[in-house]
C-alpha cells in the first residue's frame, strides 16, 4: 500500500527561492511530491533528490501547483525556484510503497473559482492502490477541513496566502475529491489534485481459472520496494470477499507459512518483512488448512509498517 513517509511545510514572504528541509533523510528510491502555491508567479523549477516534472497547476485565481520526483536519491532537502519574486507557500512529501519507474499521476486535474466551497477537479483512478494528493489555495483563512474521509495537514500561510493540504489512501478504484468551505465567500481559490499508483503483487501460480490443490502453494511477484513490505492475502468462495469462506492471512501479524524466495532457496518471512534487497523477488504463502472443493477467488497487498 502507498504510505506518507514524512511531509514537511515551509514559506517565503518574498522571494524567488523556498527551500524546505526534511525532519529526516529521505529513502532512496521513494518519490518526492511538492505541493506550491504563490501570490502568482509560476514554479520555474524543483531541485533536490533527482528529476523533478510538473504534475499538475492551477492559475485561476492565484497559482498553485503539484511537482513530482520519483525514484528519488536519498536527500534532507527541496528548493523550489519561483519565476518572480512572490510569497510562496510550499508541503514537501516523501511517499513510499508507489511505483517507482515513473511518477504515476494517472489522474491529475486543476481547478479555481471565487465560490464559498473550494473544491477540486474529482478523478478516476484506474487501479485499487493509489494515494491521492490536494491543495486548495486562497486568500481566506477561514476555512474548514477537508470532506470526504481525507486527512489534513496543517494549514500553510504567509502574506496573506493560505494553503490547505490532504491526502486520500486508497484500496478501491473510486472517484476521488475533496473541498474546503470558506466562510467568507468571494475570495479567490485555486486548487490541485494527483493520484499516485500503488505498487502492487503480481500472481505468478497457480494461473487463474485452473484446478489446484486443496492445500495450494500461492505465490506471486512482490514490487520493488525501498523499504520492507508485509503482504496481506484474501481467499474467499466469493468475488465480493464477505462470504462466510472467507480466509485472510497477514504476514504482518504471522510469518507461519510466508516465504520468500532468496535466489537460491526459500526463506522463512522475517517478522519485520521482506527485505529491501530481495523486494521484486517471489513471494509463497502455503494453506495448510484444506480449501473446500469449490471455486476460490483470490486477492494480495503489498504494504510497510509505519
Amino acid at each position: 500500500m502507498p504510505s506518507v513517509v514524512q511531509t514537511k511545510s515551509g514559506s517565503i514572504a518574498s522571494g524567488t527561492s523556498l527551500v524546505i528541509t526534511f525532519d529526516g533523510t529521505t529513502v532512496a528510491g521513494n518519490t518526492l511530491v511538492a505541493m506550491i502555491q504563490t501570490g502568482g508567479a509560476s514554479v520555474s523549477s524543483v531541485s533536490g533528490g533527482g528529476t523533478w516534472t510538473e504534475t499538475d497547476a492551477s492559475a485561476v485565481q492565484a497559482f498553485c501547483a503539484i511537482w513530482s520526483c520519483p525514484n528519488a536519491t536519498a536527500i534532507t532537502q527541496v528548493t523550489v525556484t519561483i519565476s518572480g519574486s512572490n510569497t510562496a507557500n510550499g508541503r514537501i512529501v516523501e511517499l513510499g510503497g508507489v511505483l517507482a519507474a515513473s511518477v504515476d499521476t494517472f489522474d491529475a486535474a486543476g481547478s479555481g473559482g471565487g465560490t464559498a466551497t473550494i473544491t477540486t477537479a474529482t478523478i478516476t483512478p484506474s487501479t485499487p492502490s493509489n494515494i491521492v494528493l490536494a491543495l486548495g489555495a486562497s486568500s481566506c483563512s477561514y476555512v474548514s477541513g477537508s470532506t470526504g474521509g481525507w486527512t489534513d495537514w496543517p494549514r500553510i500561510e504567509a502574506n496573506g496566502l493560505y494553503t490547505w493540504t490532504a491526502y486520500l489512501v486508497q484500496t478501491s478504484a473510486t472517484n476521488a475529491s475533496t473541498s474546503w468551505v470558506d466562510s467568507n465567500s468571494g475570495f479567490g481559490w485555486d486548487t490541485v489534485i494527483a493520484a499516485y499508483k500503488g505498487a502492487v503483487p503480481v500472481w505468478t501460480t497457480p494461473a487463474d481459472t485452473v484446478s489446484m490443490s486443496t492445500t495450494p502453494e500461492l505465490k506471486f511477484n512482490s514490487p520493488a520496494s525501498a523499504v520492507k513490505q508485509h503482504f496481506y492475502l484474501q481467499l474467499d468462495t466469493s468475488n465480493g470477499f464477505a462470504s462466510g469462506d472467507l480466509r485472510s492471512y497477514d504476514s504482518s501479524t504471522s510469518q507461519t507459512n510466508w516465504a520468500y524466495w532468496d535466489g537460491a532457496a526459500w526463506t522463512a518471512m522475517p517478522s519485520d518483512g521482506l527485505p529491501i534487497a530481495k523486494s521484486g523477488n517471489e513471494i509463497r504463502y502455503t494453506v495448510t488448512s484444506a480449501l473446500s472443493s469449490a471455486t476460490w477467488y483470490r486477492r494480495v497487498r503489498a504494504g510497510t509498517l509505519v
